[in-house]
C-alpha cells in the first residue's frame, strides 16, 4: 500500500497571501470562512470575502461580496497563535494548511 498525504502543513508565518486562499478564523462562540479577493501590497493587508459557512460563500452576488468584504493585516494573520486564523491553499492536486 502506498502512502499518500492528503495535506502538507507549514507554519503560518510562512504564508504569502494569494487571491482564493481559504481563510477561516476562529474565537469564541463565532467564527467565519473567507476567501482572499485582493492582496494590497501597499497597505500589507488582504481583503476577505467572509461568511459563516463556507457554503454560503459561492451563493454570494456581487452585492453581498461588498457587503461581507473586511480588510485584515497580514501580520494579523501571520502572527496568529492557537489555531485563531488557519489558510488553506490549492495548488495544483495538493492542499497546504498554514496553522
Amino acid at each position: 500500500m502506498t502512502n499518500v498525504d492528503l495535506a502538507h502543513y507549514d507554519d503560518i508565518r510562512k504564508w504569502d497571501p494569494k487571491v482564493g486562499d481559504c481563510v477561516i478564523w476562529h474565537g469564541w462562540f463565532q467564527h467565519f470562512f473567507g476567501i482572499v479577493s485582493s492582496v494590497l501590497i501597499k497597505d500589507d493587508s488582504v481583503e476577505i470575502i467572509k461568511k459563516g459557512l463556507p457554503l454560503l460563500l459561492f451563493d454570494m452576488v456581487s452585492e453581498e461580496h461588498n457587503k461581507n468584504k473586511v480588510k485584515l493585516s497580514i501580520g494579523t494573520i501571520k502572527g496568529s497563535r492557537g489555531g485563531k486564523y488557519a489558510v488553506i491553499r490549492a495548488q495544483g492536486n495538493n492542499i497546504i494548511w498554514y496553522v
